[in-house]
Order: structure tokens, then C-alpha cells, then sequence
């Protein structure tokens, strides 16, 4: 019912917003608009797909543009679009995964907290196509996908990136375990700096579950006292994240 009065609501006012998409508005005008349609995305349900020659374009577009603020709403966009529950946006999903990739990895990416924000709004649309769609070949990405962690910018978008990590991991994925579980130590490493960096913000559900599934896994990786030493010999954590270790076992 909310879904669909939402729409009725937006109907109206659709061809507004549509104009402040186009390259030649300022950006803040482009981020704006693009917050609005990701509402659509997110709140509309099937009934928001009508709009879809009007903004899925812009959107994916958005995902290269200078400004990270307007990276940030288009990323958020098309995890959303990875979300729906109807698949109604996956034959946008593969090319929108490609320039998320290419976003992500830009030399710039990492330059301001705004880019950072950005790019881990970027990883977390990625990890939210590979949960909820079967839009790509996920063990394609899933490789690239585990080099991008650890993330902690954004708390908000970190509990749909590590709930996807804890799947891999909980099921034993080759490409996240590596060969003859070589990567065990870039395991531990990745969800003791999630703690140590508060990463998860814990007011919502998924982020307590989460929280509690990274935790779990560590603990049955720790009661193997002989690889678990010597993994955390190959990591020489510092004492900061020796505690926090320390402090995830005892818990």
C-alpha cells in the first residue's frame, strides 16, 4: 500500500525532477534528483520501474561523474536496483557492475572522504547485486569483490557488504578461502579492523547479525590453536589490534 501511494504521490511531479539529471546542471541539482529516484528505486516497487527511461541512463552515467557526491546517490541507486525482489532492473545489472568496478578502482577513489564514501556506497552495490540478483556471474566478481575489504567509511552501507562476506566465508568459497586456505590471514585481518574501526553501525538489525556472524567465524578459526597462531604470526597485529582481538574471543 505504501509502495503504491508513494508512486501515486510522485506521479505528478516525475517530469520535474527528470530535467535535473541532464550533465549541464550543477551537481548539486544531478545529486538531488538522483536521491529522488533512488526513493523510487527503493520505495517503489514494480510501479517504479515505470520511470525507468528516465533515469536509468543518468544513473549509471552518474557512476563516473567528478563529483563523489554524485557517484555516492547513483551507486546507492543501483544497489537498490540489485535489491528488488522482482529482478525488474537485472538486464541493467551487468553493465552497471563493469563501471562499479571501474569506479571503484579509479586512482582517485580513495582521494577525499567524499570519493571514500563514495567508492565503499560503490562496493556496497556490488556486494548487493551478488547477494540478491543472479543478474552476473558472481564468482567472476567475488575475487575482485575481496580485495576491496576492509572498508569502514560508511557505517551505514558496511553491514550489506559484510553480510555478504560472512556468506562467502560460512560457505567456504574457493576464491574468498584461496588455495589451501591461503587466505585465512586476510580473514582475520578483515574482521579485526572491522571491529577495531567500529566499522558496522549496530542500530539496525542486519548490523547486529553481522556484527555476531564475524565474530563467530573468528571464534571457530581460533580453535584451531596451531593455524590460528600462525596466521596471526604472518599478521603481527599491533597492539591496538591485538586487543580488539583479544577482546572479539573473550566476548
Amino acid at each position: 500500500a505504501f509502495k503504491e501511494s508513494f508512486i501515486e504521490f510522485f506521479d505528478p511531479i516525475a517530469t520535474v525532477f527528470a530535467p535535473l539529471l541532464k550533465l549541464e546542471r550543477p551537481y548539486q541539482d544531478r545529486q538531488w534528483a538522483l536521491c529522488v529516484f533512488d526513493d523510487v528505486i527503493e520505495f517503489g516497487g514494480e510501479a517504479g520501474a515505470r520511470y525507468q527511461a528516465i533515469f536509468v541512463e543518468p544513473l549509471l552515467n552518474a557512476l563516473g561523474d567528478h563529483y563523489p557526491e554524485v557517484r555516492q546517490a547513483a551507486a546507492y541507486g543501483v544497489g537498490r536496483m540489485g535489491m528488488n525482489s522482482k529482478g525488474i532492473y537485472n538486464h541493467f545489472l551487468s553493465g552497471a557492475v563493469e563501471r562499479l568496478v571501474a569506479m571503484i578502482s579509479h586512482n582517485d577513489s580513495r582521494s577525499t572522504e567524499e570519493s571514500s564514501i563514495a567508492t565503499e556506497n560503490a562496493i556496497s552495490a556490488v556486494a548487493k547485486i551478488l547477494k540478491y540478483s543472479n543478474a552476473v556471474d558472481s564468482n567472476l566478481v567475488i575475487p575482485t569483490f575481496i580485495t576491496w575489504l576492509p572498508i569502514w567509511e560508511d557505517a551505514e552501507e558496511t553491514p550489506f557488504v559484510y553480510s555478504y562476506f560472512c556468506d562467502l566465508v560460512e560457505a567456504n568459497h574457493p576464491a574468498v578461502l584461496g588455495e589451501n586456505n591461503s587466505n585465512l590471514p586476510s580473514i582475520v585481518n578483515i574482521i579485526v579492523q572491522v571491529f577495531a574501526h567500529d566499522a558496522i553501525d549496530d542500530s539496525s538489525e542486519l548490523g547486529v547479525e553481522t556484527k555476531q556472524r564475524l565474530s563467530s567465524i573468528l571464534k571457530v578459526l581460533s580453535n584451531n590453536k596451531e593455524i590460528f597462531d600462525a596466521i596471526l604470526q604472518t599478521l603481527k597485529f599491533n597492539s591496538n589490534l591485538q586487543n580488539t582481538l583479544a577482546a572479539i574471543l573473550s566476548s
